[in-house]
């Protein structure tokens, strides 16, 4: 059908089915007995050809023309809706669109949420959770920026954006980047790690799991799993710790089995200066408050140490810490008492007394 298409710029063709049996076609064209963009040329506004109906909206228009419903049918079309098609779409009581290939459009996808996002190449795909080839082919596809897999490397945040409706609930990143492997709902201490992590979801920048979970001794004793109390406390000291870590450009492994001491006797060692255990989380403190300032700078603020929607509606529906999660209540008790330990204001960014405590005034 797209084969038929006028439109120099783009051939797209659409068919209209119902319980296997096709009610209506389109393709791209100028009205009937107007001239046609392979006739005269396109006629262009906004970066579009205005000369043409779509090709969705030539197939709805050819149902009202003959008198058929399409109420309930399956639209399949070779490229993806625009705005205007997806709302006579809608209207026309079409359930299910399949297309292929992609057209600029956000609020189209916002729409098409409603239904189903689901073009022709996911469908062949038969991309479902547990068909693990299905999987590696889409990683393939998004290394190589091919068909859907040029949308889905974008990451889930802007894709959940591109789609809209209920697409962003389902979006597991923190300040963009997808979250690790130790959701938080059973460890709130790990909720409070991810959410203040300065590049976002990422379980390098401070793990409270291991105190949590495997009950090993925090800085100030042993720690109650499931409890806010003393979360804030670990989570800044191992935020330092590990951020001055990596300053001595070292394998994260490295810190196993090891303490700050040890990683400020290993420093004194290779420089011949005297370092404490203090002053080497001094060095990740001065870090830390250092990649706070630039995203501050860059407009984060107290609204994106956030976790997603998912960690704190949903509880664990099983296992040890089941019905638990880390609601927003919780986790904004946490922040106070992060915000409140590291000597910034109740919006997230460093005060000038830290600065200035930390020898960090030029950063004023």
């Amino acid at each position: 059908m797209s084969t038929r298409a006028t439109c120099n710029r783009r051939h797209v063709g659409a068919v209209v089915v119902r319980d296997r049996r096709i009610l209506t076609t389109g393709y791209n064209g100028a009205p009937h007995g107007l001239p046609h963009c392979t006739e005269v040329g396109c006629k262009m506004q906004d970066g579009h050809c205005i000369r043409t109906l779509h090709a969705e909206q030539n197939a709805i228009v050819q149902g009202a023309l003959n008198g058929v419903s399409l109420r309930g049918a399956t639209l399949y079309v070779t490229c993806q809706p625009c705005n205007n098609c997806a709302k006579m779409i809608i209207n026309a009581g079409i359930v299910k669109v399949v297309f292929d290939g992609d057209y600029p459009d956000e609020f189209a996808m916002e729409l098409f949420e409603r239904g189903i996002w689901r073009p022709a190449e996911l469908e062949a795909l038969k991309l479902r959770f547990g068909n693990g080839e299905a999987v590696l082919e889409l990683i393939k596809r998004m290394a190589y920026r091919e068909g859907v897999g040029d949308l889905l490397a974008e990451g889930v945040k802007q894709v959940a954006e591109m789609v809209g409706g209920r697409a962003r609930d389902f979006a597991i990143h923190i300040k963009g980047l997808e979250t690790p492997a130790w959701p938080p709902r059973g460890s709130p201490g790990m909720g409070l790690a991810l959410a203040t992590a300065d590049r976002g979801g990422c379980h390098e920048r401070g793990w409270p799991v291991g105190y949590e979970v495997e009950g090993i001794p925090g800085p100030s004793g042993p720690v109650e799993r499931l409890s806010l109390n003393g979360k804030a406390e670990i989570v800044k000291w191992e935020q330092d710790w590990f951020a001055a870590v990596d300053t001595l450009v070292g394998c994260d492994f490295s810190r196993t089995g090891l303490m700050p001491e040890h990683s400020a006797q290993l420093l004194s060692a290779a420089t011949g200066w005297d370092i404490s255990a203090d002053e080497f989380l001094r060095i990740g403190e001065r870090v830390w408050n250092l990649t706070r300032m630039f995203n501050v700078r860059e407009g984060f603020t107290r609204k994106d140490d956030d976790l997603p929607r998912r960690f704190k509606e949903e509880p664990l529906p099983s296992g040890p810490a089941k019905g638990h999660m880390v609601s927003d209540s919780d986790l904004n008790r946490m922040l106070d008492d992060y915000y409140k330990l590291r000597k910034w204001d109740s919006n997230g960014a460093p005060t000038k007394e830290k600065l200035a405590e930390l020898g960090l005034e030029e950063f004023l």
